[in-house]
């Protein structure tokens, strides 16, 4: 039996409430992208700084904050593990560094052998990338790559994309066994 804006309870004849419906809507599996679009991606990218964070990204599911963050401390290439601080709810962790990541970091660590940020900024004041600037290099790769897919709109009316920054995370983890 279904009341007038509310669904029905399947179980009883009590109409859920609005948080109820709103607890029972299905939740979506994260976009990711496939080799194809990785591929075109990283073709699109002509900032060296934001390919190799972008790379770094995919490779150790890193958030855009840590890749920004880190430190060549955290990094310890022998053992093939870096060391995020302060990652999402303040928390520390060890990564497992990709075998196929360790020769770019060197060859990038060769590059910029006196910095203490793995990703330096060219000018600001922290003294490490900022998440904006890379974001805004990262989105006109996507463009330029044909992958910036506009979906719905957000409540507040801003248009939401299919593929942000943190798809790179998300598509490491889909495809870790790969």
């Amino acid at each position: 039996m279904e009341e007038s804006g509310s669904i029905a309870n399947p179980v009883s004849s009590v109409p859920l409430s609005k948080n109820q419906e709103r607890k029972r809507r299905r939740r979506k599996y994260p976009n990711v992208f496939f080799r194809q679009e990785l591929t075109k991606l990283f073709d699109m990218l002509d900032n060296p700084k934001t390919m190799v964070a972008a790379f770094l990204t995919f490779f150790c599911a890193l958030r855009i904050s840590e890749v920004c963050k880190l430190q060549w401390v955290d990094i310890n290439l022998d053992e093939r593990r870096l060391k995020v601080v302060d990652g999402k709810n303040h928390k520390d962790g060890f990564i497992p560094i990709s075998p196929l990541a360790i020769p770019i970091l060197r060859k990038w660590r060769s590059m910029n052998p006196s910095e203490k940020y793995v990703f330096p900024s060219d000018k600001y004041s922290p003294g490490f990338y900022q998440s904006n600037s890379l974001l805004k290099d990262y989105k006109k790769a996507l463009a330029k790559a044909g992958l910036n897919v506009s979906t719905e709109k957000n409540r507040a009316g801003k248009q939401l994309h299919q593929y942000k920054f943190h798809t790179l995370r998300h598509t490491r983890c889909t495809h870790w066994g790969s």
